[in-house]
């Protein structure tokens, strides 16, 4: 299973588009980034378009520096057919990170997926 690695710029919205079976999503800035407050990561579900039939249950957010795990939230995400629903993730101010690693580690039907990451 793949992971997407996208780049992050000070403030940029990324939005990653996972066709169903994916195991997580890398986001890596360009540069250390330390958040000078906290900052929210709005997590969005997926439920596989037209049959309605998948998507995400829960998810770690994991923040590493030199690839080595200095923050982890294990979270929690609604779903439901026909619906978009999303969940906020509050980011620590006070840790300093070069990665941000989505992990799905639950899903509803056949597997799981996020249709974007704010």
């Amino acid at each position: 299973m793949p992971i997407t690695r996208k780049w992050l710029n000070k403030g940029q919205k990324i939005n990653i588009n996972t066709r169903g079976w994916t195991d997580g999503v890398l986001i890596t800035p360009n540069t250390n980034s330390q958040l000078s407050k906290n900052y929210k990561l709005v997590v969005w579900n997926q439920h596989n378009g037209k049959s309605n039939n998948w998507g995400t249950k829960n998810f770690n957010v994991i923040l590493q520096k030199n690839n080595q795990n200095v923050w982890k939230k294990a979270c929690e995400i609604p779903w439901a057919p026909k619906r978009d629903l999303s969940k906020e993730v509050l980011l620590p101010g006070n840790i300093l990170f070069d990665k941000l690693l989505i992990e799905v580690t639950s899903f509803e039907g056949l597997g799981g997926g996020l249709s974007e990451v704010q």
